[in-house]
């Protein structure tokens, strides 16, 4: 509407050749405005990263014909990582102690 109404005004006070010259320029330059506008929207293409490799110990396994995928390790810290300690106890080897209070699952090995 803006570049009618602008070449409609000219119109009667220049020649149709003049006319051309000054509404052809004004298009190409407000398109490739509008070109550089756009382009500037886009914003920065995004690289895919490669996943991290997982923990040792926590890859992906099969379980009885499930397969159970690995551990992403950001949701592990070392707070939380398995670990081998003592424990002094009388459950049997393959027994799971659960300690509530601290948080913290046990698997009783030999």
């Amino acid at each position: 509407m803006l570049i009618c109404g602008f070449a409609c005004s000219l119109r009667n006070r220049l020649p149709m050749s003049s006319l051309l010259a000054v509404v052809h320029p004004f298009r190409a330059s407000a398109l490739l405005g509008l070109v550089l506008l756009l382009a500037a929207c886009g914003g920065k293409p995004q690289v895919a990263k490669a996943p991290p490799a997982p923990l040792p110990g926590y890859e992906a396994v099969e379980d009885g014909g499930f397969a159970i995928p690995d551990v992403n390790p950001g949701y592990t810290t070392d707070h939380n990582r398995r670990q081998s300690v003592a424990w002094n106890g009388d459950e049997a080897p393959g027994t799971i102690v659960v300690d509530p209070w601290a948080r913290w699952l046990y698997l009783v090995e030999d």
